[in-house]
């Protein structure tokens, strides 16, 4: 299969579980799975086969910094939806992460600095609208998509993603970087989260997806750090295990403490 061919398959794939997550169960695993390198993950993929992986490793840095702007998204649309209705929200988030990627990005260009920045904001985010809120939204099922919605969001993901690994070349590792994690997935899932299930609920896919993300800051880590021509599929296997780490370690320390009660 080509390259391009894999894009057309991977991306909708992605979204269609991303979706059904979403509606199965409920805004909080829904953002989880948002928060996951769903899309970031197969641009750096891409851009490792296509630009090679010092194009990669090098886009790195910059993905770290989009994902610091993720945090000041999710952050921001969620302060917001408490007062506004979605569009102004979205516009809040938009400008936060744009607002905190640039100034990251500006404010350093290693890979140790970056994924602790990164971290940072999000854990900060996180701790915020987890300590802000009330209890997370108990699951119930939405009304039925528009036959359009899925299509869309679709159509939206996998054109950014065929779209900028074939502009990577000329936009340079860093800005491909910080592009490749541009809040889209989560800012079109927060929208019809919104719309549909209130402000409380979008803040809880937000709390998901804040604290997933902090696993994705580990993946672009070991991207950054590991890469090699001749370690590609090793990289990106021990990235993967670094995005699962601190879920893994978060689902044991709840079995341990459910254990002691």
């Amino acid at each position: 299969m080509s390259a391009l061919g894999l894009k057309l398959l991977l991306v909708p794939l992605l979204l269609v579980l991303v979706s059904w997550t979403a509606r199965r169960y409920g805004p909080r695993v829904s953002g989880i799975v948002t928060g996951l390198p769903v899309v970031s993950g197969p641009i750096s993929l891409f851009l490792a086969v296509g630009n090679g992986a010092r194009f990669a490793s090098g886009a790195a840095p910059g993905a770290l910094a989009g994902l610091g702007g993720v945090g000041a998204f999710c952050g921001a649309y969620a302060w917001a939806s408490r007062h506004a209705a979605w569009p102004r929200a979205l516009a809040c988030g938009l400008g936060g992460f744009l607002v905190a990627a640039v100034i990251l990005q500006h404010t350093s260009t290693t890979l140790v600095a970056l994924s602790f920045a990164a971290l940072v904001m999000l854990a900060s985010v996180r701790w915020i609208l987890a300590r802000t809120d009330d209890a997370a939204v108990p699951h119930v099922a939405p009304p039925p998509a528009a036959h359009w919605e899925l299509p869309a969001r679709m159509a939206l993901a996998t054109g950014i993603v065929v779209g900028l690994t074939a502009a990577a070349e000329n936009l340079g590792p860093s800005v491909s970087g910080v592009i490749s994690t541009l809040p889209v997935l989560s800012a079109v899932v927060a929208v019809f989260t919104h719309a549909r299930g209130g402000d409380r609920a979008v803040r809880t896919f937000l709390t998901g997806v804040v604290g997933s993300s902090i696993g994705t800051v580990g993946f672009f880590a070991v991207i950054g750090a590991l890469l090699a021509p001749d370690a590609l599929l090793t990289t990106y296997a021990v990235a993967l295990l670094a995005t699962a780490a601190p879920h893994l370690l978060s689902s044991l320390k709840g079995r341990l403490s459910a254990g002691a009660d």
